[in-house]
């Protein structure tokens, strides 16, 4: 792929269909692993960050064509992104991604500029504006209002690894190089639509199979002007291009004999982590079905990770209020966070940025009770 690459993650419920015994991928969780009959559902104990889910990375480029790889049950790292993605990327000038650090990271490695679109960000659009009406007797709050004044503090949407742009700036060039994820997110749509509603899903040990047959005919499909391959004259084209591709297409062979317990998983001591917090997290906010998902960026409770997803200018404003030596002439910003964490009130710092952060609020002192018991297993 090549040009602006905009790139993100979907989830497959972990599927045995066919199986002749089902396999408890989460054996520290779930007692037995139930079927799941057909008009039934079982929720999941732990979310999409679990074994429970198989992890899809897909990318889609500025000329249509697309990339989906297992990368794994659980949520990706940006150890697997290097290792399973990177492959098929080519000359970018753009990443376009939500504010996972594993993209960030493979940003700032390969020296690729960078856009970020927080998974929320149209969440706290939503209920900025919301909150200014009822204050406001109804009057609307424009969204490039809400986008300016976040971004001063780079807050929300933004471009890393680019240099320093006026808000003015920074929207031409969005305008310009259409910097967003409406792309990837109509392709995933599509996808699940094809696996799960299409094909009534699909056993997680063959859905590389499904999903590389699925972005051929895509892929193929752009490369002849949009049409889909129809009569036989494509078909035998298609036949002539996987012969000439020299064991780079999958083959049958490949399949047999697969176990989902060969896919990266998370490790035990993870998940007992996560089965933790999550059960807490339910007894404290009386929400028996919380499962943390894309949005939260606490999973870890890690701050010195959580400053780093910050804007770089929250950062500095962080460490002028503290008075922290030397933080203008530096642009890294995992050294500032790295600072900030050195400082005694780091803690009421974290809980601070928390405390703004809408998706979270209602936590508090929930997740105060939280980072105590994360650094207690650290």
């Amino acid at each position: 792929m090549s040009g602006v690459v905009q790139v993100d993650e979907t989830y497959f419920r972990e599927n045995q269909k066919g199986a002749m015994e089902l396999v408890n991928v989460a054996p520290t969780a779930v007692k037995v692993r139930k079927p799941r009959l057909e008009n039934t559902h079982i929720p999941s104990e732990l979310g999409i960050f679990g074994p429970e889910f198989a992890c899809v990375v897909t990318g889609i480029d500025s000329n249509g064509y697309v990339v989906a790889v297992l990368s794994g049950l659980g949520k990706s790292s940006s150890q697997i992104l290097e290792d399973y993605f990177s492959d098929y990327l080519g000359d970018i000038t753009f990443l376009c991604s939500d504010d996972y650090d594993a993209y960030t990271r493979y940003c700032d490695n390969n020296a690729i500029p960078h856009y970020i679109q927080p998974s929320d960000m149209k969440n706290i659009v939503r209920k900025e504006q919301k909150d200014w009406a009822e204050k406001h007797n109804g009057r609307e709050l424009a969204e490039e209002t809400i986008l300016k004044r976040y971004y001063q503090t780079q807050g929300l949407d933004r471009v890393e690894n680019y240099g320093r742009l006026s808000f003015a700036e920074f929207e031409r060039l969005k305008a310009e190089k259409h910097l967003t994820l409406n792309n990837i997110d109509s392709f995933h749509i599509q996808l699940k639509r094809h696996i799960n509603k299409n094909l009534t899903g699909v056993a997680t040990v063959y859905l590389p199979l499904y999903l590389a047959l699925y972005v051929f005919k895509h892929n193929w499909s752009i490369s002849h002007n949009k049409q889909h391959p129809t009569s036989r004259h494509d078909a035998e084209n298609i036949l002539i291009d996987l012969l000439q591709r020299k064991g780079t297409a999958y083959r049958s062979e490949d399949i047999k004999g697969g176990n989902i317990l060969d896919y990266i998983k998370p490790t035990t001591h993870y998940i007992n982590n996560l089965q933790e917090l999550t059960e807490e997290m339910r007894r404290k906010s009386n929400i028996m079905g919380f499962t943390f998902d894309e949005n939260d960026r606490l999973l870890t409770f890690n701050k010195r990770k959580y400053f780093r997803n910050c804007g770089i200018t929250k950062l500095k404003q962080i460490c002028k209020e503290y008075h922290i030596k030397g933080y203008t002439a530096i642009d890294n910003k995992e050294r500032l966070a790295k600072l900030i964490c050195e400082l005694p009130q780091v803690n009421d710092i974290f809980l601070g940025l928390v405390a703004a952060d809408h998706l979270h609020s209602q936590f508090m002192e929930d997740i105060q009770l939280m980072i105590q018991q994360a650094e207690e297993l650290d």
